[in-house]
Order: C-alpha cells, then sequence, then structure tokens
C-alpha cells in the first residue's frame, strides 16, 4: 500500500505542476493585457486547486497512515529532529507544502470576489508564491532528499 500511494504522490506532482503553470500563464497573460476574467480563467485556477487538494491528500495519507518511515521517527521525535533526512520528511517537506495550498486557496476564493482586473492578480501573486514554495520544497532527484523524476510499478 505504501508502494501504490508513494507512486501515486510521485505521478501527481506533474498534474500540480502542469496546472499551476497553465494557471499562472493565464493569471500573468490575463493581468498584462487587462482581459476579463471568464470561466476558462475559473476553470483553470479551479483545476490548480483540486489537483493541488488531491496531491496533498495523498501526501496526508503518506504522512499519516502508510509511511514507515514517518512512523518510526514520530515513535523518537528527538532523535528524528536531528537527523536532517527525517526533519526533511516530518517537517520541512509537509510544512511548506501546507503552507502552499493554504495561499493557493486564499489567491482561488480572492479571485471569486473581486473585479476581473483584481482577479488576476490574486491569482498571480497567490499561485505564484505558493508555486514556489512547491518548487522549492518537491524532493527533485538533484537534492539531498531527492526522489525519482517520475516513480512507477
Amino acid at each position: 500500500m505504501y508502494e501504490t500511494f508513494l507512486i501515486l504522490h510521485s505521478v501527481l506532482r506533474w498534474a500540480v505542476v502542469a496546472a499551476g503553470l497553465y494557471a499562472l500563464a493565464l493569471a500573468a497573460t490575463g493581468m498584462a493585457s487587462r482581459r476579463p476574467w471568464t470561466p476558462k480563467d475559473l476553470s483553470a485556477h479551479r483545476g490548480f486547486v483540486i489537483a493541488l487538494d488531491v496531491q496533498f491528500l495523498v501526501g496526508l495519507i503518506l504522512y499519516g497512515v502508510v509511511s514507515p518511515l514517518v512512523g518510526g521517527a514520530m515513535a523518537n521525535m528527538g532523535e528524528a529532529m536531528k537527523s536532517a533526512p527525517l526533519r526533511y520528511w516530518l517537517v520541512e517537506h509537509p510544512l511548506p507544502m501546507l503552507a502552499a495550498v493554504a495561499l493557493v486557496h486564499l489567491g482561488f476564493a480572492r479571485a471569486k470576489r473581486t473585479a476581473a482586473a483584481a482577479s488576476h492578480r490574486h491569482m498571480l501573486l497567490h499561485a505564484g508564491v505558493a508555486f514556489m514554495i512547491i518548487l522549492a520544497t518537491t524532493p527533485w532527484p538533484f537534492r539531498t532528499n531527492g526522489r525519482p523524476w517520475l516513480r512507477l510499478w
């Protein structure tokens, strides 16, 4: 079960990246051209929110239910915090990701409630900062705690 969720989490990473890039591109072009907020914008940003929510849910299941690494580290948090790899998986990866999810939700909620020009700005700001957090805390293969580009069965 652990391996299945790990693979799913790895594959969904690319859905989040693709949806985020698309939503940011629409927000940037919408803001630059002063284009009105359209159903296409709403759908793109909703897609980013959904992709991120599903990814976060899978991550929570990994974190709280099926991960032997996290389960073992939770048994002795004091020692786990002294280990850089364990600290990364316990704190340095999940907490910034939670902040990114919150930022995307905040930006989406504000974008739906404001005028068109401001909607693009809210999504560009909130989703942009969230996207940078996501990119910075994802365990890319070239990082110390890196994972493969794509994990498959």
